[in-house]
């Protein structure tokens, strides 16, 4: 099978802003792998195409389709690109503001926010960060300024909150020292901080929001912490069994609230970790434990959930050397603590790498310095008969029923309900990603009833991926549905 390659053109305006992308790749049905070519246990990488820009920053929008920026020809010079990876197109432009190492959520209403960035100091040639916010409209394909943040933030984490607000964490700030400081923003009151919240974290922190309403950060560094934006103060919970996990991962884990899971780094800068650590925040003493390791040491690697609820992890390496980047990928079953190699990425994907999962189940990644291509991963699933699903509630409400017509699927043979939230990707950290499992029962042979969450704090105000998975493990196409 050969690669189709994009033919792409910038052309700046006069404002510097956004101009054309075009795109003439090979169609979606083109560049299907025939079943006879793809092993049905491995999945199957389809790609490298061209891409305009190194992909550091990932997001999938509530249309389906994927916006991706970076840095052009300097950190302040920066392109983004919004494609559709179902026909294999896009449109894009250059920024006035640079949102290079920035943070990024989907915000409750469907835009991509993105806060903070990159500034250049010319007097000291330290990087700051700047306090600007932008929002991306998927649906009028137009960036848009919002409230400045009080903080400027580089390399800053972003959680939504239960009610639909975002909790902005850590980052060098505008005087370019580490910003202490967390706020909180309101598309009505702006951006605020939490008095009594103070805590220098160590930047990209991995941040989960919890069912309580706290927020765990459970690295980079030793010391996890537990945020509590009611009664604003950060409490130490544990310390990991790593003495530290710099470009690792981390994820909550489906199958159960509150357990996370951490994935390699390094401690030195120079060499990655094959081991994992599990925690459980619903214990009377929650405490890092150990869990099955990878099979290959990693760090610069990103950790995504797939459709059936498995955790896919890619790239990375092993030494702090192209030479050593890692092309196997992996896929952890949370239920087992188990760790199985699957196909190999095509280029390397390491520092500045990211990826997100697509609706359809299959996964796009790109980036790693260096690297202005994408590539498509095609799990297991993709190959075997998929449950579908005839007609779904484009809207949820907390605590509600609602109810799910099938085709070609008994709903006895349904094993699961979920809802996976859009992930956005940068520096080894997804964002908000978060897959929630819902109760249901049957109705009639081929009709599910299924319970919306009650509690906002496992599911967030917003646009999630609703599938259903077979007993065998197998998911649906996911349908976007709005959790309000």
């Amino acid at each position: 099978m050969s690669n189709s390659r994009h033919d792409v053109s910038f052309v700046r305006t006069a404002l510097g802003l956004t101009l054309v992308l075009s795109f003439s790749a090979t169609s979606a049905a083109q560049v299907k792998p025939t079943q006879r070519s793809v092993p049905q246990v491995d999945g199957f990488w389809e790609g490298p195409y061209d891409w305009p820009h190194n992909s550091v920053h990932t997001a999938l929008l509530p249309t389906g389709n994927v916006a991706s920026f970076a840095y052009g020809a300097s950190a302040l010079d920066v392109l983004w690109t919004e494609f559709d990876p179902f026909h294999y197109a896009g449109t894009g432009g250059f920024l006035a503001k640079s949102l290079f190492c920035g943070g990024h959520v989907l915000f409750a209403d469907g835009r991509l926010l993105v806060a903070g960035g990159t500034l250049s100091d010319p007097d000291s040639g330290h990087v700051k960060g700047p306090t600007h916010t932008e929002f991306y409209s998927p649906w009028t394909h137009a960036w848009s300024a919002g409230d400045d943040m009080n903080h400027g933030r580089f390399y800053p984490t972003l959680v939504t909150l239960g009610d639909g607000r975002v909790l902005a964490l850590s980052g060098i700030n505008e005087l370019g020292e580490y910003e202490p400081t967390s706020e909180i923003y309101d598309d009505v009151l702006g951006w605020n901080e939490i008095a009594g919240a103070d805590l220098v974290q160590d930047l990209y922190p991995r941040a989960h929001l919890t069912t309580s309403g706290a927020v765990f950060v459970a690295g980079p560094g030793p010391v996890s912490t537990l945020l509590d934006p009611v009664a604003p103060a950060w409490y130490p919970i544990a310390t990991t069994q790593a003495s530290y996990r710099a470009e690792g991962c981390s994820v909550l884990l489906p199958g159960a609230p509150d357990r996370v899971l951490l994935i390699g780094g390094t401690s030195d800068g120079a060499s990655g970790d094959a081991s994992c650590e599990r925690i459980d925040l619903h214990a009377a003493h929650p405490q890092w434990e150990p869990a099955a390791p990878m099979e290959f040491p990693r760090f610069h690697h990103n950790a995504l959930f797939l459709a059936d609820g498995s955790v896919l992890v890619f790239g990375g390496a092993e030494f702090d050397d192209p030479a050593a980047t890692v092309y196997p990928c992996e896929i952890y079953s949370p239920n087992a603590d188990h760790w199985r190699t699957v196909a190999s990425v095509k280029r390397p994907r390491l520092y500045h790498s990211s990826g997100v999962l697509l609706p359809d189940g299959r996964v796009l990644v790109g980036g790693g310095d260096g690297e202005a291509t994408i590539e498509i991963y095609w799990p297991p699933y993709m190959f075997r008969p998929r449950p579908e699903v005839e007609v779904s509630p484009g809207t949820l409400q907390y605590g509600t029923a609602f109810t799910l017509d099938l085709v070609h699927v008994a709903a006895s043979d349904i094993g699961r309900v979920a809802l996976i939230r859009p992930v956005a990707t940068t520096h080894s950290v997804a964002m908000d990603q978060r897959y929630v499992d819902l109760t249901f029962g049957v109705s009639g042979d081929r009709q599910l009833v299924v319970d919306a969450p009650t509690n906002p704090n496992a599911a967030p105000l917003g646009f999630y991926m609703l599938v259903v998975v077979d007993r065998h493990g197998t998911p649906s196409v996911a349908t976007m549905v709005y959790l309000v």
